[in-house]
């Protein structure tokens, strides 16, 4: 079964300021203020990837063709019939429809299903003995979640192993700023996946 992410809104803030990034590289002028707060941002983005997880909230979407089955092994089901939110922690779902099969939008109350909102990634279940609905055959995209996930608004509200973590490697592109950030970032500090593997999910666990 094919799904997507797509992230509605981005983060309003970063877990790291620029005046902290600043501290850290030992940078006491504005001329970089650019520069560095672009660093902030990658550094964000790849501990977020690495983690799978969003640390700013943000609001999200996940599309699927339909709604899964006990028979789908995939990240978002795995093969229990559950749907798994991607890039916990959730916040709240804001909006779950679907396509009828007369290609009308049709829309799931809160009362119509189940959230697990302890468990990361969180999960969603029909009602006790209900199943989920069926969305329009062949119709690509016809199921689709809305929700918001992170760790708070704020950049108080992210732990602070992972914003040491997105200092250490701010540091280091500062420190090889000659090089692209996609090179730079190809092989990150020493310390960063350990300060990271706490909040790590899939794979890297």
């Amino acid at each position: 079964m094919r799904f997507g992410l797509i992230e509605l809104t981005q983060p309003e803030t970063e877990p790291v300021t620029l005046e902290g990034a600043k501290s850290h590289c030992r940078v006491d002028i504005d001329d970089a203020d650019s520069l560095i707060s672009s660093w902030i941002k990658a550094a964000r983005e790849w501990c977020e990837e690495y983690t799978e997880r969003a640390f700013i909230t943000r609001s999200v979407k996940l599309v699927m063709d339909r709604f899964p089955s006990r028979y789908d092994r995939v990240a978002i089901s795995r093969g229990d019939g559950l749907i798994r939110l991607p890039r916990p922690r959730l916040v709240a779902v804001t909006a779950f429809t679907y396509l009828g099969h007369g290609g009308a939008s049709q829309t799931l109350s809160a009362d119509d299903f189940q959230v697990d909102g302890i468990s990361e990634p969180a999960r969603l279940a029909p009602l006790p003995g209900y199943v989920w609905p069926t969305a329009r055959y062949g119709a690509l995209n016809a199921v689709a979640v809305t929700y918001s996930a992170g760790y708070g608004a704020s950049a108080n509200d992210v732990p602070a192993s992972i914003k040491a973590a997105i200092l250490l490697i701010v540091g280091h592109l500062h420190e090889t700023r000659e090089a692209t950030i996609e090179a730079a970032l190809a092989e990150v500090p020493m310390g960063v996946k350990s300060l990271l593997y706490p909040y790590c999910l899939g794979e890297q666990r």
